[in-house]
């Protein structure tokens, strides 16, 4: 009866300690379970930062593509007002060269007549 009892004793002792067991293995697949689902969630979240970092790239490129158009537009019009400008001066430049040319026989021909006797 004694033995009898003792093996009771440790029998409740040995199901209680495999109820904490349990209890413990049951705690930690449900900590394991939700560090899962947090994880699972937090590269979802990563996913979706990169994604829009992206999206953003690539606005970012095209907008820098249409500004170097629009800068080489903008240079080809400078450079055509440049070559038109140098033109005009040079047309300036001649013109000068004449008047001064037709004043000087101007006043050539004004001294020759001033010199000469009537």
């Amino acid at each position: 009866a004694v033995k009898l009892q003792a093996g009771a004793a440790e029998a409740a002792r040995l199901a209680s300690e495999a109820g904490v067991l349990m209890k413990e293995r049951d705690d930690l697949a449900l900590k394991l379970e939700e560090e899962g689902a947090a994880r699972v969630e937090e590269r979802g979240a990563k996913e979706d930062l990169a994604t829009a970092l992206a999206a953003r790239a690539r606005e970012l490129e095209e907008g820098r593509d249409r500004h170097l158009e629009e800068v080489k537009e903008m240079d080809g019009r400078r450079l055509a007002a440049l070559r038109e400008l140098d033109q005009t001066q040079r047309q300036a430049e001649e013109a000068r060269r004449e008047w001064e040319a037709d004043e000087k026989a101007l006043r050539a021909a004004a001294n020759a007549a001033n010199a000469s006797p009537p």
